[in-house]
């Protein structure tokens, strides 16, 4: 694969850029991020209807967004990452971003449907529209933090973008290593961090990803 569209700071660099974004990315949302929801979601009232889009607006992941866009600008300015300004959008083909994000979000959702049903999950429409508006912002949110910060300074760490993506994705895995099935959840969620990076690296643009991280997001919340 050509990586000569690669962020331009070396190995040496680049090895660093991504031992710091994942050191910002584990006391954000470790130490940080809770002692802000903790500070702040009393006000919300219930964790349903618009106390949760409130949530998924300004607690989930919008302080480890926020420090992860820095510190990738702060690289940029630096010479170390490409700046964030051109990923941040759509790309230079925004319709072309949008459907191959919706179909992807949608082959993702499918896949997983067979894979829950033939291990017997049971499945029930109950979608939640506001859930739905809120992760329009928290995906957003991980997009700027897994495809942005931590994928630009692994690609730029290995060399590749097959290892930024592979990278970045198993942190995303990682990071939802939680609950029941905590094993097969973090396996399904690096593979789909797997497709959202590639579609980043497709279209040039976190607007992609985004889209991909929506739809599935919107149809798996729903069943």
């Amino acid at each position: 694969m050509d990586d000569s569209s690669r962020p331009p700071g070396g190995y040496v660099r680049g090895a660093i850029a991504f031992v710091v974004a994942f050191c910002v990315y584990v006391g954000m949302r470790d130490h940080v991020t809770p002692r802000w929801e903790a500070w702040l979601e009393p006000s919300f009232g219930p964790s349903t209807g618009s106390g949760l889009f409130l949530r998924h607006l300004l607690t989930f992941s919008l302080l480890t967004a926020a420090v992860a866009l820095a510190t990738w600008w702060l690289f940029a300015r630096l010479g170390w990452l490409a700046s964030p300004r051109a990923w941040l959008g759509f790309g230079p083909e925004p319709r072309r971003a949008l459907a191959i994000g919706a179909i992807a979000g949608v082959a993702l959702s499918a896949l997983v449907v067979v894979v829950g049903v033939a291990l017997g999950e049971r499945v029930h429409f109950h979608p939640d529209g506001w859930s739905m508006a809120g992760n329009v912002f928290s995906n957003y949110y991980e997009e700027v933090t897994y495809r942005g910060l931590l994928m630009q300074t692994a690609w730029c760490a290995t060399g590749s973008r097959i290892g930024g993506v592979v990278l970045s994705s198993a942190v995303f895995g990682w990071s939802h290593m939680h609950g029941s099935h905590a094993l097969f959840k973090a396996i399904a969620v690096a593979i789909a961090g797997g497709v959202f990076g590639a579609l980043a690296i497709r279209t040039r643009s976190l607007g992609g990803a985004w889209t991909a991280h929506q739809v599935s997001d919107m149809i798996l919340d729903s069943l």
